[in-house]
């Protein structure tokens, strides 16, 4: 499975294309929208994992362009999840909420959950 992973954090990179790498994804990286713009539009891409909040752009202005993709976006954020942010996530067809920091099993859960685990990753150890 090809995954995008957005994030301006250069160490958040790093480390979730690394736990992501470990299970056996293929992952594509960008720093800002642009970049994963350029990475989307060559194609490829199964799932886009994405920082809510990036420079230059606003969480929801960041989400409404990625999800013209129509591709699955997991989104990643280090602010506190209240009933409002996951009411709006969940109009945008958003297939998962990660909260930062969180684990490699919580990551690949969620990529399970968004349905595009495939049967290879059925067999991921998740505890």
């Amino acid at each position: 499975m090809n995954v995008l992973l957005v994030d301006d954090d250069d160490t958040i990179l790093i480390v979730t294309k690394e736990m992501l790498a470990d299970e056996g994804f293929d992952v594509a990286t960008a720093k800002s929208f642009d970049d994963a713009v350029g990475v989307l539009d060559k194609g490829n891409i199964d799932i886009i994992i994405s920082d809510l909040m990036m420079p230059g752009v606003s969480g929801v202005e960041l989400l409404y362009k990625l999800r013209t993709y129509k591709i699955p976006i997991i989104t990643m954020s280090g602010l506190s999840r209240d009933v409002v942010i996951d009411e709006l996530l969940s109009e945008l067809g958003i297939a998962g909420v990660l909260q930062k920091p969180f684990m490699d099993n919580e990551l690949i859960q969620c990529i399970r959950n968004s349905g595009l685990g495939g049967e290879d990753q059925e067999e991921l150890d998740t505890d």
